[in-house]
C-alpha cells in the first residue's frame, strides 16, 4: 500500500477513517503462546509458523496419539482458556499502530471472532498492553452466531473502510460480503487466485511471521 502499490496519500488516509482490525494472531500474538503451552504440555518442539490453522493443534495432537475427542478438546481447551490467551505479547508494532491512531482521533474497532465469553479477558488484555484501547472499541463475537459471520457484522455495520487480518478464510470471506481493503498479515498462498485492489498481503522473512512494522511504515513512512 505504499507508492509501488499505485494508492495514494488521499486513499491511505481514507483508509485509516474506520479502520478494523482482528485480535489473535494480528495483534496479539496468541500462535506463540498457544505453540509454547503445547509444546510444554507435550514436550514437542513445534514452530509458530508451523501454527498456520485455527485446527493445527489438534493435528498435533493426533500426531502424538490422542484420540479425535482427545485432540478436539486439546484444540478447543488451549485457544478457549482464557489464563493462557492473556500470556500473549503484542505483535511486534502492533501496539505502536493502534496508538498512532488513538492519537490521531480516528473511528477504529478491535474486531475479533472470539466467542462471548473471552470478552472480559480480551477486555483485560487490553488493559494491560493497550490502556487507550477503550472497552468500546472491543468486538467480539455474539451469541448464537457463527465467529466470523460476527466479524463480517462489525465491518458492515459502519462500512468500515479497512480491515486488518491474519487468517486467508477470514480474509476472503471479508473481500467477499464486505467493501473493505483487507491486509492480511500471512505467508500463506490461500489468496494467490485474488486480484483485487482491496487485497494487500504483507509475509514475513523466510521462517518468520509478519508483523505490524510494514503496515505503519506503510500508513505512517
Amino acid at each position: 500500500m505504499s507508492a509501488e502499490h499505485g494508492f495514494t496519500k488521499e486513499y491511505l488516509d481514507w483508509l485509516l477513517e474506520s479502520a478494523s482490525i482482528d485480535h489473535d494472531g494480528t495483534v496479539a500474538n496468541s500462535r506463540g503462546v498457544v505453540t509454547e503451552e503445547f509444546n510444554t504440555r507435550h514436550r514437542t518442539n513445534h514452530k509458530v509458523i508451523d501454527l498456520c490453522q485455527w485446527d493445527t493443534v489438534r493435528n498435533w495432537s493426533l500426531e502424538i496419539g490422542m484420540t479425535k475427542e482427545e485432540a478436539e478438546k486439546e484444540n478447543f481447551d488451549l485457544w478457549y482458556k482464557p489464563e493462557t490467551l492473556l500470556k500473549a505479547e503484542p505483535v511486534p508494532g502492533a501496539i505502536e499502530f493502534l496508538h498512532e491512531l488513538y492519537m490521531r482521533d480516528k473511528d477504529f474497532i478491535i474486531n475479533s471472532s472470539r466467542i462471548p465469553e473471552l470478552r472480559e479477558s480480551t477486555v483485560n488484555w487490553y488493559k494491560i498492553h493497550a490502556p487507550f484501547v477503550e472497552p468500546f472499541r472491543i468486538r467480539t463475537g455474539m451469541s448464537g452466531f457463527e465467529g466470523l459471520a460476527t466479524k463480517v457484522n462489525s465491518i458492515n455495520d459502519v462500512r468500515r473502510h479497512l480491515h486488518i487480518e491474519d487468517v486467508p478464510e477470514h480474509g476472503r470471506a471479508i473481500l467477499d460480503y464486505t467493501h473493505a481493503h483487507v491486509i492480511l498479515l500471512s505467508n500463506s498462498d490461500d489468496l494467490k487466485d485474488i486480484k483485487s485492489h482491496r487485497l494487500t498481503q504483507i509475509k514475513g522473512s523466510p521462517g518468520e511471521m509478519p508483523d505490524f512494522w510494514d503496515i505503519n511504515k506503510l500508513f505512517f513512512g
